[in-house]
This record gives C-alpha cells, structure tokens and sequence, in this order.
C-alpha cells in the first residue's frame, strides 16, 4: 500500500477515536456558543451529513472571517469528506486568528495524514503536545503518526503516556493491541483487548483484533469461542459471519450467515457470503444454489454474477460461467475487472481470440497491470502472433518484473524463435522467484529438450516428478531421454516434447 492511501487508511481507522478521545478534550469553550447556524453545522456534522455541514460553515466564514471556531469547524468537514487540501487551508486560517487553537492543529495533522505528508503531522502533533502536555490529543495523534512510520516503540510510549493521562479511555487499549498486532505479539494483545472490552464490552475493534490474535496463535477453538461470546455481547450475527470469513473460519462463518439470513434485510448478502465460503470449501453445488438464492433477491447484482461463474467454472461448467459473467457486463458495463473475468473463462476454453477482445476491453478501461497483459500475451501465443505476444509480455514484466505468468509467456515466445539461451534466462528468473513451481520444470524441459541439452533436460524432468509424481507425459519423456543419453545408437528423431496446451 502507497504511504498516502496508507495514512488515509489509518486516518479512517482511528477517526472515531480522535473525535471520542482526542479532539474535545482541546475544543474551545466556544464550542458551547449559542449561533444557531454554527448549532446547524454541529448536527448535522454530527448526523454524518459532513457536505452540508461544510457548506453551512462557508456560509459561517463568509459571514465572520475572524472567528477562528468557524474555520476550524469546516477544517473538520473537510477532514471527514477527504478534502485535506482544503483542511489545511480552513486550519491555516484559524491558526492565523489563533496560533494557539489546538483543534485546529489537530485537524491540520489529520489533513497532513491524509495527504501522506506524515513530516508536517508530525511536526503538528509535537506542536500540540507543547501547547496542551496534559491533553491526550497529541500523543494519540503522534502514536498513529509513528504507527504509519512503522516506528513503533515511540508510537507505544505515546499511547502509555495517554493511558497515565486517560486510564479508563477504551480506545486506548484497542491502539495499543493494534500495535501488538502488527508487531506480530499476539500474546500482549489479547489482555489490551480484555481491558478494552471491559470498559467498552461493546468495542468491535477489540473483538476483531482478539480473534485475529487468537488465530494467529493457531488457536481455533478459542477464536470461536470469542465469537459466541461477542453474540452475546450483541453483535450482529453478520458481522460476526464476516469476522469469521476473513480469518478462515468458514464453517463458523456459514452457521453466523444462516443466522444473519433470518433478517431480511440481509438475506441476499448472507446468501452471497455463504456461496463465497462454500466456494473455498470446494463446495461448488451448495456455493451456486447460495448465490442463485442471492440473484432471486437482487437479480442486478454483478458481483454474484461473478461469484457463481467461478463456481461454474471450478465445475468445467465453462459455457455457464461465460453466461452470468455476460449477464454482469450487461449490468456494469463499464466495469473493467468483468471483462477480465470473463476473458479469464475464454481463456481457460481455449477460446483464445474472445479472451483477447476481453482482456483488451478491460485494458482499454484502464485496467493495465502485469496479470492482464501478462494473460494477453498468452492468448496471442496460442493464436501464433509472436510479436503480440512478446509486446505484453515485455510490458507486464515492465510493470512487475517478477510477474510470473508474463515470464512463461516470454520464455515460450523464444522458445518458437529458437532463442534457447534467452528462454533459459528467463526460466532461471522463475527458478529465483518459485523454485518449487512445477510448471517452470515442466517448460524448462521442453527447452533443454528442443536445444539438445539431454542431461539437463533429464534433470528438470526428475524436480518435475519431485512435485508431480503423476505427470505420465514427463514419466514417458523421462524415459526416452535417459535412453538416448547412454549414447550406444544414433537417433535422428526429434527429441519427445511435452505438449503445453496453456500456461497455468
């Protein structure tokens, strides 16, 4: 993740704890003045209505520059719509009426983290512990800054100092597990988290992060057992259900979905959530009967779509697949990542040229990355347009050099010119990047094979068997080479090749 959309990430993350634990233990006492237009803006900022709240406060500025509240209140709005560089202009403004606002200084170092400018919060943050040393506000806000620094150890000494200042503040101990997280101390989280949840028995953020840790620890039965002790907390079964998917609890996971599905509202994304866990279990029938149960509640939903045509496919139901993808594109037409799904299921029918016009839609939609050219260029060489092929390969290797696929295709693409040395280099790179990858011993037969090069075909051939004991035309292959390597005959016919069929 880029630094900016990482401190955006994190800003998200903890807003709720700024403005809870940090921001009004700064806010001027004017905070409490009777406007009722600057009372206007308070609601509905409050009511999450963050446009008209800013724009109420234009109306403010407009009518009273020189009061600092004012600005620093839009400052606020600006934060919460992701407007930092306007955020950084309203704080600027109440800081010249004020140097000493600390909320606007506040807002000013979120804007900063937004932005990815994590120098200047800094510098901000520091600024505002000088002015208020008794208000937890700076150094929460300089803990998440070093948080997003991965500099850890100053970012835990801020959160204890705000525990000496605030003990009882739940959000506290929910920071600090997040550090232990991310630390990779799990054991250290699961007390801040208990602590969390005994001043806040209602703190998903704790809940989450102990489940986490819990699974981490290799400690399944425990995570569950958490989970039955949030519902009784009351959180919502489908939380719960999306808690237990990410971490790999499926089976927990459908039993919360099947809970969650007697409220019908959420019948279609519980119906949804399940075909996607039974989809990892390999449970392909049950995985499209929960989405096609989804598609009967809201038949516009392109993403089921999508979730049954992987289902189809996994079944070789590939014509299926190629239907409800279609049936997406109809109602997201402009939807990228659809046509490469779609060229993705051509691609494995062997309907090479469909899969091009795909995959050079999702491109023109502004869908460039290595997979997609990389798959590209693999459907141009089974269509023998070499120079196609050799195009997206060397583009997709431009954008992610260790793009594995685009390696392949680049390789087999010297391979049909006879270029054996190059191929091999090629190869060589796979070897570093996925040493156990079957199908690199594959190919890397093929070339050693097609170059005459029996003893290191022979030995490619072995680390292929290594991981695929079963690949019958490698054991045939195998067989032949050793028997052409003893040397005792003459043998003009070409070397036994194993047949590709398609890049894996």
């Amino acid at each position: 993740m880029s630094q900016p959309s990482r401190s955006r990430h994190l800003f998200l993350a903890c807003s709720a704890a700024w403005f809870a634990t940090a921001l009004y233990s700064i806010m001027p006492a004017l905070a409490a003045t009777s406007d009722a237009e600057y009372q206007e803006a308070c609601k509905l900022r409050e009511g999450g209505k963050f446009q008209q709240a800013a724009d109420c406060c234009i109306k403010l500025v407009k009518s009273n520059p020189s009061n600092p509240l004012y600005w620093t209140k839009l400052a606020e709005c600006d934060v919460l719509l992701g407007h930092s560089d306007k955020a950084v202009e309203a704080s600027d403004k109440a800081l010249s009426i004020d140097p000493k606002c600390g909320w606007a200084i506040n807002l000013r170092a979120n804007a900063f983290l937004q932005k990815g400018n994590l120098k200047s919060a800094l510098e901000d943050a520091n600024r505002l512990i000088e002015i208020s040393p008794r208000d937890v506000a700076g150094y929460y806000l300089r803990a998440v800054i070093y948080q997003a620094l991965k500099d850890w150890k100053p970012a835990m000494a801020d959160l204890n100092t705000c525990l000496d200042i605030s003990p009882k503040n739940p959000d506290l101990y929910t920071k600090r597990a997040e550090i232990y997280f991310n630390t990779h101390d799990y054991d250290e989280v699961i007390p801040c988290c208990d602590n969390a949840l005994r001043l806040n028995p209602k703190s998903w953020m704790a809940v989450s992060l102990k489940v986490r840790a819990c699974m981490q620890r290799y400690e399944q039965p425990q995570a569950i057992a958490e989970i039955h002790q949030a519902e009784t907390r009351g959180f919502t079964p489908l939380a719960l259900a999306k808690l237990c998917a990410d971490e790999g609890l499926l089976q927990e996971a459908i039993i919360q979905y099947d809970k969650a599905e007697k409220n019908s509202k959420d019948q279609e994304i519980s119906h949804a959530g399940k075909a996607t866990c039974y989809l990892q279990l390999r449970r392909l029938d049950k995985a499209v009967d929960e989405a096609t149960e989804a598609l009967k509640i809201n038949p516009n939903n392109s993403q089921v779509y999508v979730l049954r045509a992987r289902c189809r496919a996994a079944q070789d139901k590939g014509k299926l697949a190629i239907a409800d993808l279609t049936s997406a594109i109809t109602h997201d037409p402009k939807n990228a990542t659809l046509f490469f799904e779609r060229g993705k299921v051509y691609m494995e029918q062997n309907v090479s040229r469909q899969a091009v016009d795909d995959f050079t839609t999702a491109i023109n939609l502004k869908l460039i990355n290595a997979r997609v050219l990389a798959k590209r260029g693999h459907c141009y060489l089974t269509l023998a347009d070499l120079p196609a092929a050799l195009k997206d390969a060397d583009r997709a290797l431009l954008i992610d050099p260790n793009c594995i696929h685009a390696l392949h295709v680049h390789a087999l693409v010297n391979l049909e010119y006879k270029k054996y040395k190059f191929a091999m280099f090629d190869f060589q790179r796979v070897r570093q990047l996925a040493p156990n990858d079957a199908h690199t011993w594959e190919l890397m037969a093929q070339v050693y094979g097609a170059s005459g090069d029996n003893k290191q075909c022979i030995y490619a051939l072995k680390k292929l068997l290594e991981l695929e004991p079963n690949q019958k035309e490698a054991i045939v292959m195998l067989k032949e080479m050793q028997r052409r390597s003893t040397g005792s005959f003459t043998d003009t016919r070409p070397y036994p090749v194993i047949k590709l069929g398609t890049i894996r």
